[in-house]
């Protein structure tokens, strides 16, 4: 445990196969809002027909309405 606390990644193996690898938590990287935005931007349009055809499947699935019952 010191190893991987100082940043080394370590194999766990059995009978020569590896089962399990320990390291530092990765860190997580989040998109700045600006950069995000300007991807938003970026995607394409739904046209209408698009659109269209979204909102008719959900009409015919059955949403439930509290979202912790699903």
């Amino acid at each position: 445990m010191k190893r991987v606390a100082a940043g080394e990644q370590v194999e766990i193996a059995r009978k020569g196969v590896t089962v399990a690898v320990i390291g530092p938590p990765r860190r997580q990287t989040f998109l700045p809002a600006a950069d995000f935005d300007r991807l938003w931007q970026s995607l394409p349009r739904l046209d209408e027909e698009t659109l269209r055809a979204i909102e008719a499947a959900r009409a015919e699935v059955d949403v439930p309405r509290d979202p912790w019952n699903s």
